[in-house]
């Protein structure tokens, strides 16, 4: 699904946002109230610029994307 996001399928990208929003959500709510929204908006620009962006010929197995990411948002 990424090589198809950055090919610029926009229904392969909008399906791994979904597969990540629990885990956005998730982080978002370490931050206040006030701040959650903003938090889930800018963590889902940075998982958006890092699937345009992934190298394909370098990836690593889901889990470790998820745990790069992770670690990206902390």
């Amino acid at each position: 699904m990424v090589a198809q996001a950055q090919a610029g399928d926009l229904e392969a990208l909008h399906q791994i946002i979904i597969r990540f929003k629990p885990v956005i959500q998730k982080v978002s709510l370490t931050a206040s109230i006030n701040e959650q929204d903003d938090l889930e908006q800018d963590l889902t620009e940075m998982l958006i610029k890092k699937i345009l962006n992934y190298p394909l010929n370098s990836a690593p197995d889901y889990s470790s994307f998820c745990n790069r990411l992770y670690k990206a948002a902390n």
